[in-house]
């Protein structure tokens, strides 16, 4: 018998709000990988975000610490795919949230059929308020939505584990202060923030059914 499955509707300011922290994202890791490229074709590019020599964010992105964390290219080696700019690994990581979220509203909508006398649960559909519903959930008994609800969690908390490294190493290593850096460390705080309300929401669903 297959598990039911939460009324998955989440605040519509909640949907508002990731949209625009990952769009934003997206974008300063594009402007961010702009400068790097831009600095190492020319090393007297000045980008927007120099300032002066201690706020400066082609310093950091140029350091060892703006590919791989400055961690994968001692482990991989310094030509390997893995080192990465920091940069890429942003625009992966948004776009990854915004991704899932869009993938589990269309398996949610596909599986959504309308309900048999002998089978009714609640789950989100073509409309907010619908009175016939179909059970939609994953054979393992888990949810879509929550297992969505705990990938992004689990995303959320190693950026922010990252952002707090990062952050350590651009304040007490670099002593510089990049705003390119600290508006993608808060702006991954407040996906955590989300992510974790969300995780709160799906749980309270769960328990009224």
């Amino acid at each position: 018998m297959a598990a039911p499955v939460l009324r998955v509707s989440t605040p519509r300011w909640e949907r508002i709000a990731r949209l625009l922290v990952c769009v934003l994202g997206i974008l300063l890791s594009l402007y961010a990988y702009h400068v790097e490229t831009e600095k190492a074709r020319d090393s007297n590019y000045r980008a927007m975000c120099d300032v002066s020599d201690s706020i400066s964010c082609s310093k950091v992105f140029t350091s060892r610490w703006g590919r791989g964390f400055g961690l994968l290219g001692s482990i991989f080696g310094i030509d390997s795919a893995m080192n990465q700019p920091n940069s890429v690994y942003g625009i992966l990581f948004y776009f990854f949230q915004l991704l899932l979220v869009v993938f589990v509203k269309v398996i949610i909508f596909l599986h959504c059929q309308p309900c048999t006398a002998m089978s009714y649960c609640t789950c989100l559909c073509r409309a907010r308020h619908v009175s016939s519903l179909s059970p939609c959930s994953l054979s393992s008994g888990i949810t879509v939505s929550a297992m969505a609800a705990l990938i992004l969690m689990t995303t959320s908390i190693l950026s922010v584990m990252g952002s707090l490294y990062l952050g350590y190493i651009l304040y007490f290593v670099l002593k510089d202060f990049c705003i390119i850096c600290i508006t993608t460390y808060a702006l991954n705080f407040i996906l955590f923030m989300l992510n974790y309300k969300r995780l709160v929401y799906l749980n309270e669903a769960w328990k009224q059914q």
